[in-house]
């Protein structure tokens, strides 16, 4: 099958310049030690008070509660007692979580163990019960 034949436009195509392009350049030798060399002339100016200071005003930093800490292990997570806790199948459940029926089976029969981020998921799931599925189940429809 031959391709049909287009018609050429009378009108002229204008080619414009691409847009030059700056050339990285990899920093020198002298420049990276000049860098380093003002980095540390910063970081000896600042005392400790200063860093203190900083650490109390930063919002992300905060001193643990040893008490409050939770260590999580695949043991701590009892996933046939939080899924009959809310009333559901492991289908059900599987549904409303979004993780495969087998998996659940499989961690509720001691085949396998739920990751790190699955523990957590299930132990938020515990923690809110069926109000976190919901929320879940409102979040993948959308």
């Amino acid at each position: 099958m031959r391709k049909p034949i287009r018609k050429k436009s009378t009108a002229k195509a204008v080619r414009t310049a691409a847009p030059a392009r700056r050339a990285l350049r990899r920093p020198s030798v002298e420049g990276i030690r000049r860098a380093a060399e003002q980095a540390v002339k910063v970081a000896a100016r600042r005392t400790d008070e200063d860093l203190m200071r900083a650490t109390v005003d930063d919002a992300d930093t905060f001193e643990a509660d040893p008490a409050r800490l939770v260590s999580i292990r695949p043991e701590d997570v009892d996933v046939a007692r939080i899924r009959s806790g809310l009333g559901l199948t492991q289908v059900a459940f599987a549904a409303a979580t979004g993780v495969p029926h087998r998996l659940i089976s499989d961690w509720e029969q001691g085949r396998k163990k739920p990751s790190a981020s699955a523990r957590a998921f299930l132990l938020l799931v515990d923690e809110f019960g069926a109000k976190a599925l919901k929320r879940l189940t409102r979040r993948t429809a959308a």
